[in-house]
This record gives C-alpha cells, structure tokens and sequence, in this order.
C-alpha cells in the first residue's frame, strides 16, 4: 500500500508541474490497485483539475479512480463531465464510455436520472450518456427532451435518439427535427437521417424547403450540405455493391 501511496505522489507531481514525467504504466498500476485509501486523494485532485480545466489531469486521474471503485465512481464522474467548458471532456467521456461499457446495467439507473433532470447541465450529461444505453423504452424521455426550448438540451437528445435503429418512433421524431428552428440542427438532424440507414428517410430530405422555416438566406445552405452528407452515407454502400456486381468481382477489392 504505501508503494501505492508513493505512486500516486509521483502522479500527483507530474499533474501540478508539467516538468516532472510521468513513469509509463503509473497511471495504470493505481487503477488496478483496488486501493480504497488512494481514492480521497484522487478525487481532490480530480476537483482541482476540474476547476483548472486540466483536460490530462482529469483524464488520468478518472482512469485511476474508474479503475479503483468501477461503476461506483460513475455517478461522480458523470457530474463531472456535465461541467460546461470550452472543450469536451473527451478523456473523462472515453472513461465513462469504458464504464458503461463493462457495466451497462449498474450505470443506467444514474444515466436516466440526470437526464431526467431540471438542470440543463446535468440532464445533457445524462442525454449524451443515454447514446451509449439507449433502449426504446427511453423514446419518451428522448422525445421530450426534443421539444425542450434549450438547443443544447435537443441536440444531445438527437444524438441518443439516433441510436435507437429498429424503433419505428425514433425515424418521424428525426424528420420533425428537420423543421427545427436552429439551422445546426437541422443539418444534425439530416445527418443522424442518414447515419440512420432508412432510404426512407431521403424521401423527407427531398421534400426540405429550400429555405427551413425560420432560416435566413444563409440558414439553407448547412442543410443542403449536410443533405448530400447524409445521402451519401445512406446510398454510397449500396451503390458500391451495385458496381462491384457489374464488375464481376468476388472479393471486396474487386476482380484480381
């Protein structure tokens, strides 16, 4: 234990100051430690990184404390990640993707909590967690979270919708999103569209107003780009598939 202790010092170190290296394998050494004591420590520093924005700081040291108490550091991490700053937290997010991951049961219940929640911060965490958790039973909560005045609070929502694929409701609450006010929106909504993989969905691409309701003469041109995006994705496949037929070939690089 007290090896651990000083392991966590040297970490420790090399987050405050820059100059001081961090020894290969350190940070994963704690993790794997399943020492109970180094967690206090952790996640003060954890705090401190947090309040600096210290992107690496907070990726190592929720890798360490993930690592120690597994799905229950969750909650505490996922507070974490709501904290609105200039860049995601992508470190601390691959983190609590590996989290739900290995415990998609034992994280739900706290990812449907915060995204019930009245607080926009906390309720988006709980959205954007929701893309790696989604089930149908989540349509409603997602579907209402499309209709709330924040565009943030709708834009986290889309993206969970979108992967809902096979629920018959997610595909018309993504058209609707077509009409929504926010011109990045919209250009999200045509792309989850495609991502989506329903040749349906081109058919409500079609029918998009040269100019959404609500846009200004700028507002049309994201979404036509993002339209093509979104055709591409869904017909590029399939229209490979269809010449690599023509072609005779067998394999997927074609005839030798």
């Amino acid at each position: 234990m007290a090896d651990m202790q000083a392991a966590l010092a040297d970490v420790l170190a090399s987050v405050d100051d820059i100059t001081v290296r961090l020894r290969p394998g350190a940070v994963q050494e704690l993790a794997a430690s399943g020492d109970l004591s180094l967690v206090p420590p952790v996640q003060a520093a954890l705090e401190r990184c947090l309040d600096d924005e210290d992107h690496e700081g907070v990726e190592l040291l929720a890798e360490i404390l993930a690592g120690i108490r597994g799905t229950r550091a969750f909650p505490l991490l996922l507070r974490a990640v709501a904290r609105p700053v200039q860049h995601e937290w992508e470190g601390l997010q691959a983190t609590l993707a590996g989290l739900m991951a290995a415990d998609p049961a034992g994280c739900r219940p706290t990812v449907l909590s915060f995204a019930a929640e009245r607080h926009r911060d906390l309720r988006c965490a709980g959205l954007w967690a929701l893309e790696h958790l989604a089930t149908p039973g989540d349509f409603e909560l997602l579907d209402a979270a499309l209709h709330d005045e924040d565009r943030r609070v709708r834009g986290t929502a889309l993206g969970a919708l979108s992967e809902l694929h096979g629920d018959e409701r997610a595909l018309p609450a993504m058209v609707r999103m077509l009409r929504d006010p926010d011109p990045g929106l919209r250009s999200s909504a045509l792309l989850c569209l495609g991502y989506y993989g329903d040749l349906a969905a081109l058919e409500s691409m079609v029918t998009l107003p040269a100019r959404p309701v609500g846009a200004g003469p700028r507002g049309a041109e994201p979404c036509r780009r993002a339209a093509g995006r979104a055709h591409l994705a869904v017909t590029a496949p399939a229209a490979r598939t269809a010449r690599h037929r023509r072609s005779g070939g067998d394999g997927e690089g074609g005839p030798a």
